[in-house]
């Protein structure tokens, strides 16, 4: 146990920056409250953490930060902003935001990414191109994901419209092998249907997709030195 000041801590994401780790996660009264926050804590070797920040919005419940590196060597943490205005209320609006900092402690204000009630779930740098999948969060909107770039980590450009289309794609992940080829592992959710593991080399417009064999769900994956994936 690292950390437990709240009722609910859940959706953690982690990092090595400077010298440390770096642990991001949600807390809330529960796990669909409208008091959703995003703690920062940090560690130097893993056993004891400090709080570093806690980023708060008015009526929103914050939800699922990912934390990566910018190419300038900043954190960035993305996020989902539900307009909720009571515990376990459905169906509400989504926006994602990304806040940036320099020390883990002091962040930018949160500034919206991609399009009103898509999720963007992961950003993940390749040089100085970010992609980010998105999913949209209401219905009957449509189920496909969408392909977002970004040079900045503010401005995020649609890339490709309809990136997986059936059996309700969503939470995605992208990470980048060494000769910049993109692979991306996405969730489905309708019954009986797997995760897909996606790849494309840049622009990053045209995938190939296969499936992998087992279902997923908040999809992150690494490429170890031999070449597996894990």
């Amino acid at each position: 146990r690292i950390w437990d000041s709240a009722p609910h801590s859940a959706f953690t994401d982690l990092i090595r920056f400077k010298g440390k780790w770096v642990c991001t996660f949600r807390e809330g009264r529960g796990h669909v409250s409208s008091d959703g926050s995003i703690r920062v804590i940090g560690s130097k070797d893993g056993v004891k953490w400090e709080s570093l920040a806690l980023l708060k919005q008015a009526n929103l419940d914050l939800r699922d930060p990912k934390i990566t590196l910018t190419p300038e060597g900043e954190l960035m943490i993305t996020a989902a902003g539900a307009h909720r205005a009571t515990d376990n209320q459905r169906n509400v609006d989504h926006d994602s935001l990304v806040f940036f900092s320099k020390d883990g402690k002091t962040w930018t204000e949160p500034e919206k990414i991609g399009d009103h009630n898509y999720w963007l779930w992961r950003a993940t740098w390749f040089r100085h191109q970010a992609l980010m999948v998105g999913y949209p969060t209401t219905a009957p909107s449509g189920r496909a994901t969408r392909l977002y770039s970004s040079r900045d980590g503010k401005k995020f450009e649609t890339l490709v419209p309809e990136l997986v289309k059936e059996v309700f794609p969503n939470e995605s992940t992208v990470i980048f092998r060494k000769d910049g080829t993109a692979l991306c592992l996405t969730r489905r959710d309708e019954r009986g249907f797997n995760g897909l593991l996606g790849m494309a080399k840049a622009p990053y417009k045209e995938w190939k997709w296969a499936d992998v064999g087992a279902r997923v769900g908040g999809p992150n994956f690494v490429e170890l030195a031999d070449g597996r994936l894990i």
